[in-house]
C-alpha cells in the first residue's frame, strides 16, 4: 500500500469517507492490500483527513466483511470464502418483469459486478435464472450455494425467503420485505433530490417528473426524493407534472408528450432512469424543442450511452458494479457465520453534462 496515492476531492458529491472506503476496497479486490492495515490514525495522516472520517470508512468495510478488527492487534484484510470457493456457483435471480433480462444495461452492470467478484473469490460460474427453484434444483447450471436476488418486488419475496432456508441470499435493488435477507440499494431518494436541486439552482420551477413503475420501493424513493427537493425550495407541487413510466424508452417518449403538451409545459424534465430520458430526447426532437435551450433533461443511473447523446445527458451516477461487489462481500460474511447489516445504501453523485441550462423566460 506504500506506493498508492489517493487525493481527496472535497468538491465532489462523494464524501471523503466514501472516497477512502472505495479506494481501500479496490486495493483489497485487486490484491494490492493484504494482511494488516496501518492504524486508522496513520491512514488519516496519509489521506489528509480526520481520524473519525477514516474510522467511518474502515467501519463500513468491516460491516461488508472485507476487513476484521481484532482487539489489541489491529485491522486485517479477511481471507475470503475458504469453504465456498471450492464449492462452485453463485445464482442470480433476475425476474421476468425486467425487460431484456441480463441485457438490460443497468442490471448487466450489476451482474458483471457479481461475476467479477465471484471469480476473484474462486467461484467457478455464475448462473442466471428467473426463479429460485431453478437455481436450487439444478436447472440452468445449478445447484448453487449462494444467491443474489436482483430487482425483486414484494410479490417475489416469499419464494426468495423460502430459498434462504437452503442457501444464503442477498438482495440488490429490491423491496425490503424481510429482515432476514440483507438488501443493498443505491441512494435513490438522495439521488433524485440532487437532480431536482440541480434544476432548481438553474432557476427552473415548473419541472416535470417521469417515475418508474408504482408502487415499488425504488420508484417511490426516487419520486419522493424529487418531491422533497421541491418542497424544501418552496415550490408548490403540481400533480399534473408527475407521470408514471416503466423504466423503458417508450414510456419516456409517451410521458414527455403528456408533460410537454400541457397548457403550461415544464421547462425541465427529470426521469427515474436514463432510458426514459432517451425517450424524452426523441419526443422533444419531434416537437422541435432544443435541449437544453428549450428543455432541460436529467436522467438517473448514468448508463454508458448517456455520455454519447447530443447533448450529453446530465444524470445521477449509480455505482452499478459496486452493488454486485458488495452483494458478494455480504454473502462472504454470511457464509463465514457472520451477520451483515440488513440494509446498505451506497452513495450516488450527479454527473453534469450539457442537457441542462439556466431557465430562460
Amino acid at each position: 500500500m506504500s506506493d498508492t496515492i489517493l487525493v481527496i476531492d472535497r468538491s465532489a458529491g462523494h464524501p471523503p469517507y466514501a472516497q477512502v472506503r472505495d479506494h481501500l476496497r479496490e486495493l483489497i479486490r485487486s490484491g494490492q492490500l493484504d494482511g494488516q492495515l496501518p492504524s486508522e490514525r496513520q491512514l488519516a495522516d496519509r489521506f489528509g483527513i480526520s481520524y473519525m472520517t477514516t474510522r467511518r470508512a474502515i467501519g463500513e468495510l468491516v460491516d461488508e466483511g472485507m476487513l476484521a478488527r481484532e482487539q489489541g492487534r489491529g485491522t486485517f484484510v479477511r481471507n475470503r470464502f475458504p469453504r465456498a470457493a471450492a464449492a462452485g456457483s453463485i445464482g442470480i435471480i433476475l425476474p421476468s418483469k425486467v425487460r431484456h433480462g441480463a441485457a438490460n444495461p443497468f442490471y448487466a452492470a450489476v451482474i458483471q459486478g457479481v461475476a467479477e467478484e465471484g471469480r476473484r473469490l474462486g467461484y467457478r460460474q455464475t448462473v442466471i435464472a428467473e426463479h429460485a427453484a431453478d437455481l436450487l434444483h439444478g436447472a440452468r447450471g445449478g445447484p448453487v450455494n449462494a444467491i443474489v436476488a436482483v430487482a425483486q418486488s414484494i410479490g417475489d419475496l416469499p419464494e426468495i425467503d423460502e430459498a434462504r432456508k437452503s442457501v444464503p441470499v442477498v438482495a440488490v435493488d429490491s423491496s425490503r420485505g424481510t429482515e432476514r435477507i440483507p438488501n443493498i440499494v443505491s441512494d435513490n431518494r438522495g439521488g433524485s433530490r440532487q437532480a431536482a436541486e440541480h434544476l432548481l439552482q438553474l432557476g427552473h420551477r415548473r419541472i416535470g417528473y417521469i417515475s418508474g413503475n408504482l408502487p415499488g420501493e425504488v420508484s417511490e424513493a426516487r419520486r419522493d426524493g424529487f418531491l422533497h427537493a421541491l418542497r424544501e425550495a418552496g415550490v408548490a407541487h403540481d400533480p399534473q407534472l408527475v407521470v408514471e413510466g416503466d423504466y423503458e424508452l417508450e414510456s419516456g417518449f409517451v410521458g414527455a408528450g403528456r408533460l410537454l403538451n400541457q397548457a403550461r409545459p415544464p421547462s425541465a424534465i427529470a426521469c427515474a432512469n436514463d432510458t426514459m430520458a432517451f425517450g424524452v430526447y426523441r419526443r422533444a426532437h419531434e416537437m422541435g424543442l432544443r435541449i437544453p435551450q428549450d428543455l432541460s433533461v436529467v436522467g438517473f443511473d448514468d448508463l454508458p450511452a448517456a455520455s454519447y447523446l447530443t447533448p450529453g445527458l446530465t444524470t445521477v451516477s449509480v455505482p452499478r458494479s459496486e452493488l454486485g461487489w458488495v452483494a458478494l462481500q455480504l454473502l462472504a460474511t454470511m457464509l463465514e457465520g457472520g451477520t451483515p447489516p440488513s440494509h446498505r445504501v451506497l452513495p450516488v453523485s450527479t454527473t453534469l453534462r450539457r442537457s441542462t441550462a439556466p431557465f430562460q423566460m
